[in-house]
């Protein structure tokens, strides 16, 4: 018998989202992860090896067209939807712009959230983000054939409050160019601030990558257990000393480990030391 509690619609969702962002991960390091993320409590090795191989098969029967990369003469194809003629402005804006930053096309599953995204925001570099983050959730759900629930995205999107859980799933997250990392994590790190501290700290200037690296640290730091434990000035503190660590490195970027075992924190197993 499996090792480990039952497999929610909500880990096999997970456990696609890792793999698909590391698609090298072991089923061992893909268990690291979701245990991260659930205090240690995760399914065990063996049922998370039988999860991907599922997963693997759904891709296979399900992604292939939805990952091509899409052209305006590809809506003649078979498995191809067609889309609103207003909406292919904003996609060929969106396309136009990743090529001109030598970045991947947009692929079918993209332009598809080009079109229901593009009248929420009228900054290409932004929905472009968003649309990642979308399509990278939509095809996790896909691959696991569990329901897809973009409310947490959709609150952020319309209101510019994002709820903790976003920053769970955001902290798995490893797509879109540095520039778009940089515009889209301006928008975002102040929230997760925010929500860990109850304020706002002092802005620095991070590269894109730096800054999604710090904001992907935030994100682990909220679902610790020993975070909680913490003093308002202990998670302030600690806060700050992880923004200046990743400050000084931000072309070496590596993990504050030293900065994590001064304050009797784990991040990387999501349990206590």
């Amino acid at each position: 018998m499996a090792k480990g509690p039952y497999i929610t619609d909500e880990i096999k969702q997970l456990i696609a989202q890792v793999h698909f962002e590391h698609p090298d991960f072991a089923a061992k390091e893909v268990k690291a992860e979701i245990d991260r993320l659930f205090e240690g409590k995760g399914p065990g090795i063996s049922a998370i090896q039988k999860e991907l191989t599922k997963i693997n098969r759904r891709y296979r029967e399900i992604g292939s067209v939805q990952e091509k990369f899409w052209s305006l003469g590809l809506l003649s194809q078979p498995g191809v939807p067609d889309l609103s003629a207003d909406s292919i402005p904003a996609i060929l804006a969106v396309q136009a712009d990743r090529l001109k930053r030598r970045e991947s096309p947009l692929s079918v599953r993209e332009t598809k959230w080009v079109a229901r995204l593009h009248r929420l925001t009228s900054d290409f570099i932004e929905l472009s983000l968003w649309v990642r983050l979308y399509a990278a959730l939509e095809r996790a759900c896909e691959a696991a054939s569990v329901s897809i629930n973009t409310t947490d995205m959709d609150i952020g999107l319309i209101t510019g409050q994002f709820p903790i859980e976003f920053f769970r799933w955001v902290a798995l997250t490893d797509i879109g160019s540095d520039y778009e990392k940089k515009v889209v994590g301006e928008v975002l790190l102040p929230h997760i601030e925010k929500i860990l501290l109850g304020h706002r700290l002092e802005s620095l200037e991070f590269n894109g990558k730096a800054l999604w690296w710090y904001m992907y640290q935030l994100g682990r730091l909220i679902v610790t257990v020993r975070w909680k434990d913490l003093s308002k000035e202990a998670q302030e503190l600690l806060v700050l000393r992880i923004r200046e660590f990743i400050n000084q490195h931000q072309e070496d970027l590596r993990q504050p480990t030293e900065i994590y075992e001064e304050f009797d924190i784990n991040v990387k197993r999501g349990t206590n030391t």
